[in-house]
């Protein structure tokens, strides 16, 4: 795997020039695991997280774009039998890393990533005292979760009478110059 960490390295660079190209100076990150489905004899696939081929084995990537540029900024291979936000907190840090070296610290950073990304690893990312924004009503756990790494919880609301629509401008009222996250689950 020695060829791996150069072959990084150049689409660092190629995405970085791409995103440097289109004059913006805020990135949308997107991140997100996607399911791969091998042949039966593929080394490190693994069976698990296919819902439409539960018995094949798969790998299940973890990847990165910039989604105003469509620039695939890191990929990380995974066997098919991982949960999606696992490694995702060493994933992040280095993507981080390779941000800053590759663009600077000039560029306004927002991540969009689905609630199996909200674990301890990831919010480990946050410093003591930025804000997490969170809906009301949710999980307790999560609330739990995100005050242990020493964040602040603020909420906003998801009403009954709203049908628990989550209202755009609830949610920019609550947002402050210490808003760091956003989690919006899906209700059920």
């Amino acid at each position: 795997m020695r060829h791996l960490p150069p072959l990084q390295w150049v689409n660092a660079r190629v995405a970085a020039r791409a995103i440097r190209h289109t004059g913006q100076r805020r990135l949308t990150i997107d991140v997100d695991g996607s399911v791969v489905s091998t042949g039966l004899q593929v080394a490190w696939a693994q069976r698990g997280f296919n819902p439409h081929r539960r018995k094949v084995p798969s790998y299940y990537p973890i990847t990165a774009y910039e989604a105003q540029s469509g620039q695939v900024l890191r990929v990380q291979n995974r066997p098919g039998n991982v949960h999606d936000g696992k490694a995702a907190g060493r994933f992040l840090r280095e993507l981080l890393v390779q941000l800053t070296a590759t663009l600077g610290a000039g560029y306004g950073r927002e991540f969009r990533m689905d609630g199996a990304f909200c674990r301890r690893a990831v919010l480990t990312l946050l410093d003591p005292g930025e804000e997490v924004l969170v809906e009301h009503p949710t999980y307790g756990l999560l609330l739990d979760a995100i005050e242990s790494v020493g964040a602040v919880v603020k909420r906003f609301a998801r009403t009954h009478e709203g049908g628990y629509a989550l209202e755009a401008e609830a949610v920019r009222r609550a947002i402050t110059p210490k808003t760091k996250l956003i989690v919006v689950t899906n209700l059920h």
